[in-house]
């Protein structure tokens, strides 16, 4: 018999947009990630990218979190702008019928604006970590309340670039907040980095969904003035259904 959202106690209200939106089996990584995170437990999660890692962190951490107290009950850290606005918009999905429940803070912008959204009680905060210390620093956000952060793309996040701000983030919360990492790929370097803020973390490596198609990464070297036409002919080359394409 098969696994269904229900049966990893997601809440309700969160099962019912899920089968809204056809999802009713979880990837192996949900399996295996959401119960140790209701649990409680400190975990390093690898799994394959488009295997549902965002779900399998969000799902939890919306059912743990307490609506009615409005304070800040989870951060998720990510390395990007464009990150940080995917897992945002993402959580604001499972919760279509409270505003102003899931709260992006990102650098390069304007942080008045920033602070005048957090003054409205978020539970969730996605964030890059500068841009967050920052306001942790300047006492614009407190995370006394916090009781989960979640390390997203953990393998880039604790290179020398993001290790630091991260480290920093985990020291201004309190010990017994649950630390998750999520990655594509967990080389031990990082699971080595991860025991200074992590304890007794679980570590989950999971398979890609059966019948999943591999990732293939390859790249094409461009004239930046024949981008978008050579965007178009790549598109209709592969003869894809549906495609992201990211543009900075």
């Amino acid at each position: 018999m098969s696994t269904t959202f229900a049966d990893l106690h997601i809440s309700a209200p969160l099962v019912n947009i899920l089968r809204e939106r056809n999802m009713e089996k979880p990837t192996p990584v949900q399996v295996e990630a959401i119960p140790l995170i209701l649990e409680g437990r400190d975990a390093l999660v690898e799994s394959p990218t488009g295997t549902g890692k965002t779900f399998a962190y969000l799902l939890p951490l919306l059912s743990k979190v307490n609506m009615d107290k409005k304070d800040v009950q989870a951060i998720v850290l990510a390395p990007t702008h464009e990150l940080v606005m995917q897992i945002a918009r993402e959580a604001e999905r499972l919760l279509p019928s409270i505003e102003n429940v899931v709260v992006p803070i990102i650098g390069g912008v304007d942080v008045k604006r920033q602070v005048e959204r957090l003054k409205k009680k978020p539970v969730l905060v996605v964030a890059t970590p500068g841009r967050l210390l920052e306001l942790i620093d300047q006492r614009k956000l407190k995370v006394h309340e916090v009781k989960t952060v979640v390390v997203d793309e953990a393998d880039r996040m604790l290179d020398a670039g993001f290790g630091k701000p991260v480290a920093e983030v985990m020291k201004r919360t309190l010990r017994d907040t649950q630390r998750l990492l999520f990655s594509a790929t967990l080389p031990e370097g990082v699971v080595e980095a991860a025991e200074v803020f992590t304890k007794d973390a679980a570590v989950i490596r999971a398979a890609a969904p059966e019948g999943a198609a591999g990732v293939a990464h390859m790249y094409l070297v461009s004239d930046p003035r024949k981008k978008v036409d050579n965007l178009r002919r790549l598109l209709r080359l592969v003869d894809v259904r549906s495609s992201i394409v990211f543009v900075n």
